[in-house]
């Protein structure tokens, strides 16, 4: 049994599938000052700030970061309803529910149980993004595609004991579409192209990503009659930090 565990003051908090974050946004007090100091030039030695100025100004940061990325989310919410209505018409919703940080190494600890994830190598920033499908909307997306070109009697995912990669044989065109939702979605804060990808049941070593490197994670829930899941969009922080630098140094 995998432990609760501490993100800064926050308790992670065990579902049904997963371990998350407690709380809408959280940014850990030291990596935030970290962010203030390579964003914006700044020491936090010779600012002469007080701790409670301190405090003020991480959740200034805080909120402004959560009010600049909800209408992104939002326009992603829309643009991967469009596309996987190709597999679920009607009746279908998807809802931002939360953002949160971790770092890359912590990635197989809050998505600990079997799981589907794509990492995605974005331009021009030369990036790794990553899409993450909980089982039960990954597995669920390929049963219905297969029962929609085979007929109902097609292969019952949720059967297979272990994370099987045929499920990405199913579902690999649709998660391709949902990749370009990344550039429709970020279109107003910079030009962003995807480069290329990669479909992994657990994140592992990749050349372009250090293990501290910090992610900001969209939280998002799909619910159709059929099935039920959850989505996350991993975005690098200091993307971020680029596309948002205005916004956030205002």
């Amino acid at each position: 049994e995998i432990p609760l565990r501490l993100v800064g003051s926050e308790m992670c908090i065990r579902d049904s599938e997963n371990i998350l974050p407690s709380g809408d946004t959280y940014f850990d007090p030291e990596i935030m000052e970290g962010m203030i100091r390579e964003t914006f030039g700044l020491e936090s030695e010779t600012t002469g700030a007080t701790s409670s100025d301190g405090n003020d100004i991480y959740q200034t940061l805080d909120a402004v970061l959560e009010r600049s990325l909800l209408p992104i989310a939002d326009r992603l919410s829309a643009y991967l309803r469009l596309i996987l209505m190709q597999v679920l018409p009607r009746q279908l919703q998807i809802e931002f529910k939360r953002q949160f940080q971790t770092t890359y190494q912590d990635l197989t600890e809050i998505f600990p149980r079997r799981s589907y994830f794509s990492m995605i190598w974005v331009q021009p920033h030369n990036t790794v993004w990553f899409m993450h499908l909980d089982r039960s909307l990954a597995e669920g997306l390929a049963g219905r595609k297969y029962n929609l070109e085979f007929g109902s009697s097609g292969k019952r995912w949720h059967e297979v004991t272990e994370a099987d990669s045929g499920i990405y044989l199913e579902i690999g065109e649709i998660l391709r579409r949902c990749f370009q939702g990344i550039p429709r979605s970020w279109s107003q804060k910079g030009s962003l192209e995807i480069d290329r990808f990669k479909h992994m049941l657990q994140p592992g070593y990749l050349d372009e990503v250090e293990p501290e490197d910090l992610y900001v994670i969209q939280e998002f829930q799909v619910n159709h009659p059929e099935l039920r899941g959850r989505f996350h969009l991993g975005i690098p922080y200091v993307v971020i930090m680029s596309l948002l630098r205005d916004e956030l140094a205002a």
